[in-house]
């Protein structure tokens, strides 16, 4: 039987008859529709599509009476990273690197922009677009750990040792605040850890709609509600769980967001400057030695940015910048020629392909993880398996548009476009605080839309489509046409 999460053991209304299932279609919880108290009942439409029904019954439809209302604002405490400070990573280059902290910060412009209640609980300094900044931890603490962090180092994500009094400081303030602000208040709030650890430990057994928003992390922390970056990352996450019969209905996946402002204007493919870049931690694991070997097998210099030691990728053609800023990003991916992004290991997102696509750069990776989700093999980009597929994807790379390269990526990983994913996501938990909220039809839905991926920018060849003549590798015969522009999708 599936089971969904329920905040309540409260069992209200009356209940249509029981609808037996098919063996192809999960029931809904219960294996009944339920219709809460003061619903009309008519037999115009079917709650559940017929397709889904083993055994015919009457079609009803349940309309909400007066007194209900779908919830339009949800106050979201949405918790900062104890080792960084959330800041706008447009502006900011000390922490513009750390993938999270810009999740942070745009989850809580996002939400903000669309009208809901966003409390952020993080480090002092911290400047997030919200309703309210509640600084915790301890500042001096944080100084004396942190502060002195270069660019060029790693990010120190330790939480024992000389860590452990700090995260145990973050994670009360933490507990306290959220009681503080919710003790007069019997509703639920939303609370988005996103990170884990010390934010954890600070949530534990609130009563509350615990989210982990963002999962891009090896080990989860929450059962009901979870999101993730890929659907790569999900599977991963469900197979390491032995959860392959599924019934998690509230773990869903949202991609990272990015802000289109952030990168472009696009140069055209014969305004490019001649060098491929890998931009990333300098670490063998993302793949950094096959992607200077294969710029050097067709000749073209590469430049390898990012933290870390460059020292074993050294070589004739090959050199090196540290981690850089927001402009210097943004001028370095819309220039390059194409970006290399061959990471070895499964990547759970890998949003540096998303940032080169968004500036115009064509993207050459592996062909697993979320690549094969935000790489759109052929138009905006190849995915390869083997050192003669990258160098023939080096060699053809010029003949992706750059145009669409930022259609697709503005159009699908835009701001606007994941906030109505988390929009969507925050009030379907929030449906929950009816017992019934399951089952409750939102009369007002025109369509499903957020979950579609706008492709049109490729015309007819359409969503990642192999057998396109650009993607072909069956030899340096077929040489790819340039895709055409298309129409962008979004401003």
């Amino acid at each position: 039987m599936a089971r969904v999460p329920r905040r309540s053991k409260k069992r209200s209304g009356s209940r249509v008859p029981a609808v037996p299932l098919d063996e192809e279609h999960p029931a809904p919880p219960g294996g009944k529709i339920v219709v809460p108290p003061g619903w009309i009942v008519s037999p115009r439409e079917s709650i559940l599509p017929p397709e889904t029904i083993g055994t015919p019954v009457e079609p009803v439809v349940a309309k909400p009476p007066k007194s209900f209302r779908f919830v339009d604002k949800i106050r979201l405490f949405v918790l900062g990273l104890p080792h960084t400070k959330t800041l706008d990573p447009s502006r900011d280059g000390l922490f513009s690197t750390c993938a999270f902290t810009t999740k942070v910060f745009h989850l809580c412009k996002m939400m903000t922009g669309l009208g809901h209640e966003v409390i952020h609980l993080g480090n002092e300094g911290s400047d997030p677009p919200c309703a309210e900044h509640v600084s915790v931890g301890m500042p001096a603490l944080w100084d004396r750990l942190y502060g002195s962090r270069k660019p060029t180092d790693f990010y120190d994500i330790t939480e024992d040792g000389k860590y452990a009094t700090f995260m145990d400081i973050f994670a009360s303030k933490i507990r306290l605040a959220i009681l503080e602000r919710t003790a007069a208040n019997p509703d639920k709030s939303i609370i988005c850890v996103t990170w884990g650890g010390a934010q954890m430990r600070g949530v534990q057994g609130l009563p509350h709609y615990i989210v982990e928003s963002g999962i891009g992390y090896p080990n989860c922390f929450t059962r009901d509600y979870r999101v993730y970056e890929s659907y790569a990352w999900k599977h991963f996450h469900e197979g390491k769980e032995d959860a392959a019969n599924g019934d998690r209905w509230y773990h869903w996946v949202i991609p990272n967001a990015f802000d289109p402002d952030m990168f472009g204007p696009v140069v055209p493919t014969a305004e490019k400057q001649d060098y491929f870049l890998c931009l990333c931690r300098l670490i063998d694991s993302k793949g950094v030695k096959l992607a200077c070997d294969v710029a050097a097998h067709v000749g073209i210099p590469i430049k390898i940015v990012g933290q870390g030691d460059p020292g074993p990728f050294l070589g004739p053609g090959v050199t090196y910048q540290g981690p850089v800023g927001v402009e210097g990003r943004r001028e370095l991916l819309r220039h390059a020629r194409a970006l290399f992004s061959p990471t070895r290991y499964l990547e759970p997102f890998g949003g540096v392909a998303v940032e080169a696509m968004m500036s115009g750069c064509p993207v050459i990776s592996t062909d697993w993880g979320a690549y094969c989700e935000t790489v759109q093999h052929g138009h905006t980009g190849y995915r390869c398996h083997t050192n003669e597929e990258f160098v023939w994807a080096a060699r053809h790379v010029d003949s992706i548009d750059p145009g669409a390269c930022r259609r697709w990526a503005v159009a699908n990983y835009g701001l606007d476009r994941v906030a109505r994913m988390y929009d969507n996501y925050f009030k379907a938990i929030k449906n929950l605080d009816v017992p019934e909220g399951w089952t409750i039809p939102d009369v007002g839905r025109t369509g499903l839309d957020y979950l579609g991926q706008d492709c049109s920018m490729f015309g007819a060849a359409g969503e990642d489509d192999s057998r396109d003549p650009g993607s072909a590798m069956d030899g340096e015969a077929q040489d790819p046409s340039p895709v055409a522009p298309g129409e962008p999708g979004v401003p």
